[in-house]
């Protein structure tokens, strides 16, 4: 069962959330609701658990090259039953609430330490509680197993199958970290300060890493060719730490300060106050301390 607090009708739909500047709609009508998600992901069913409950759905998404990147919620407990996805994997990384998570017989109580990696051929039931909102990446299925493809050298012999729950530490945790910088940098873009080619680097890096950490039988083949032929994670670091300082002074209330001429993690009160999923330094920690932040 989910845990209720206080903000039973969940986050305020006008207050700020990532990507709120790629706003894509806000209802409180279940009908438009289920229909304005189906159109970036599938049909499915939308129903609030309690009757009483008044919808405060939001979603803000932006399409990059080869995914989409979206944050949303419902503000309100809501059973979602989508059913396989089939033509494309959905990473799910809750930053708010909790979310109960069936895929494929397996089930996960995905919350800000926890999320979950969707595969297209498993059979998906969700119950998102009132304050549930989350980062969301839709890959599309072609697309990724062409890729994955070309990398072996022949086409798949078996649907890619990644396992289910992505913890925010440990096996998996790059893909936190890429997905908030990737909305970090989506956040600063305007047109005096375009992010294009670090936005692109980044999306990159994140679809190699889910690559890498899948969960099948060609694995280490898959590996050993994603090695060969992928640009190296120094590039992508040098991308990141360029791409760091802009973000950091543009979107302060978000972002933990840069590290210090010392090169050591910033440890002011005003960074202590920043939610933790916003206190990152870059995937690979603080230079200077090597620590993640």
């Amino acid at each position: 069962m989910l845990n209720k607090s206080a903000a039973d009708q969940g986050p305020d739909p006008v207050a700020g959330n990532p990507l709120d500047k790629c706003r894509v709609f806000g209802s409180s009508d279940v009908d438009e609701t289920r229909a304005q998600v189906a159109r970036l992901y599938c049909d499915h069913r939308l129903n609030p658990v309690s009757p009483n409950a008044r919808l405060q759905a939001w979603q803000n998404a932006v399409t990059l090259k080869q995914s989409c990147l979206a944050t949303m919620g419902y503000g309100a407990e809501v059973q979602i039953d989508p059913g396989k996805l089939k033509d494309f994997y959905l990473l799910m990384l809750p930053y708010a609430g909790e979310a109960m998570v069936d895929a494929g017989g397996r089930m996960v109580q995905a919350s800000s330490t926890l999320g979950t990696l969707l595969s297209p051929d498993d059979l998906v039931t969700m119950r998102w509680s009132p304050d549930c909102a989350k980062y969301m990446v839709r890959i599309d299925r072609a697309a990724l197993e062409q890729h994955v493809a070309s990398l072996l050298g022949h086409p798949l012999r078996r649907p890619l199958n990644f396992r289910l729950a992505i913890p925010r530490e440990g096996l998996g945790a790059e893909w936190w970290r890429l997905a908030e910088l990737l909305v970090g940098l989506v956040e600063c873009q305007d047109r005096a300060h375009p992010q294009n080619l670090a936005i692109d680097q980044l999306e990159q890096a994140l679809l190699f890493s889910l690559i890498e950490g899948r969960s099948i039988i060609t694995a280490t083949r898959c590996a050993t060719a994603t090695a060969r032929s992928r640009p190296s994670m120094s590039g992508w670091s040098n991308i990141i730490s360029r791409n760091m300082p802009p973000i950091r002074s543009r979107s302060n209330s978000w972002w933990r300060s840069a590290a210090s001429a010392g090169g050591r993690c910033s440890t002011g009160s005003s960074a202590s106050a920043t939610p933790r999923r916003w206190r990152i330094c870059a995937p690979a920690g603080c230079a200077g301390c090597a620590k993640r932040c």
